[in-house]
């Protein structure tokens, strides 16, 4: 409530409604309204205007003193939008070909929509673009915007948006990178690459990561290894029940030698396991999804790890999507769209919308009842239209009830007539009108 637009008795001075969109003017602004409620500046007044009529690019206007001006305007940015609320995306990609639509408000916006990859033709700054591309779930263009870059934190970011799309090559280059070891043992582990675990544990060594040697021993089973980290770090007993449990006799009885009688008891009765490896998911090296060779090349490389070389691993080629078919290569599939989504793309039902979780669209649209095309009643003024759907009050149609919603007349001239929520309780009203002939 403001003394501009209510009077003191709470009366409405003047209440208009427009069915598409509107141009307004502030005491400091001229504001474009679109459909969905929200308003955009277009414009910076440095004093106040009263707008008469808008032609194109041009607003024809009265000022304080009495006299019309007329104004231009750029329509570009608004007209952009409302092209995107509309999903008009041919117009769109016109006007990114055309225009000088940028700037860190567009993207912003763009951001807030939902249209990360619209946002990307406004953008060179690679790191702008990665944060766009990691958004939109792009993987292949991440890749070029972090090799660009080439920090920790973004290939970081990369192995972690391509581990729930299956990526495994990505996420292996992401880890190689970063050398991030831990990850990357757990990756081979997963995938069942026990020849590449088996590098990882020399690389451990190399690098004096005790923790790293063990885990790498326990993912690969090896008993001897992890007996002998035990002995080297000091913990003979540790090491003592190790080499016992697993049936290592002999260099049980050297442990226990240097033990002397301090030895642990054993539990008796159970037998010793070792950790099951699982069955590798992808039966070549996971370098090979990223390869661009032809089918019948063959590939002599190692996976982005050289056992000359243990100390620091060298980098890895960009990965690449695959331009030939390997019939001995799983790639994992994307991610496709929800059944939800597809629900909601397919339907225009409030009731699919609401079962699909979208309880924004249903409740956008409050005149989709019963899927059938009506023209909805609007029971106000003779000479004024509803604000949502444009109709008009409509008294003397003759029809019946609708059989699917029991919210429907239908009529003569047309497929039918449907209610507005906000008439449900005037029906009774409009129907004993229409039958009574006033």
């Amino acid at each position: 409530m403001t003394k501009h637009r209510i009077l003191a008795n709470l009366s409405h001075l003047k209440l208009c409604h427009h069915r598409i969109h509107l141009i307004y003017t502030t005491l400091n602004h001229i504001k474009y309204c679109p459909p969905d409620g929200d308003s955009w500046i277009i414009k910076t007044l440095d004093v106040p205007i009263y707008i008469t009529k808008v032609v194109g690019n041009t607003i024809c206007c009265l000022g304080r003193d009495g006299k019309t001006r007329a104004i231009a305007i750029d329509a570009t940015e608004y007209i952009f939008k409302l092209s995107l609320l509309k999903k008009r995306y041919d117009h769109v990609m016109n006007m990114i070909k055309n225009s000088q639509l940028c700037g860190q408000a567009m993207i912003a916006y763009l951001q807030q929509q939902g249209f990360p990859e619209v946002a990307l033709h406004f953008v060179k700054d690679e790191r702008i673009r990665f944060n766009l591309t990691l958004e939109s779930g792009n993987i292949q263009i991440v890749v070029a915007s972090a090799s660009a870059i080439d920090e920790k934190d973004h290939w970081y970011r990369l192995g972690v948006e391509a581990l729930p799309q299956g990526n495994a090559g990505i996420v292996e280059y992401a880890c190689q990178r970063t050398k991030n070891y831990e990850r990357l043992s757990f990756l081979y582990l997963i995938t069942g690459n026990v020849e590449k675990l088996a590098k990882m544990l020399k690389i451990a060594e190399v690098e004096s990561d005790v923790m790293g040697q063990f885990h790498n021993g326990l993912y690969l089973g090896d008993v001897r290894e992890r007996v002998k980290i035990l002995e080297n770090v000091g913990h003979l007993h540790l090491a003592y029940i190790t080499a016992k449990v697993h049936g290592l006799h002999d260099v049980a009885e050297r442990l226990a030698a240097e033990l002397g009688d301090d030895l642990p008891s054993l539990p008796e009765g159970k037998k010793p396991s070792l950790l099951m490896l699982p069955s590798p998911l992808i039966t070549s090296h996971i370098s090979a999804i990223l390869d661009d060779g032809e089918p019948g090349e063959e590939d002599d490389g190692e996976g982005g790890w050289e056992l000359e070389d243990l100390e620091l691993p060298p980098a890895a080629e960009t990965p690449k999507a695959s331009t030939g078919t390997r019939s001995s290569v799983f790639v994992a599939p994307t991610p496709g769209m929800r059944v939800s989504q597809m629900w909601i793309q397919k339907s225009s039902l409030a009731a699919d919308h609401a079962a699909a979780g979208n309880f924004d669209t249903a409740m956008r649209n409050p005149f989709v009842v019963c899927g059938a095309t009506y023209v909805p009643i609007y029971r106000g003024q003779k000479d004024v239209s509803c604000p949502y759907c444009t109709a008009r009050f409509v008294l003397g149609q003759e029809g019946q009830l609708c059989t699917v919603c029991d919210l429907a007349v239908v009529g003569a001239d047309s497929s039918g007539l449907l209610c507005c929520p906000s008439q449900i309780g005037w029906l009774n009203l409009v129907l004993d009108g229409t039958s009574g002939g006033t």
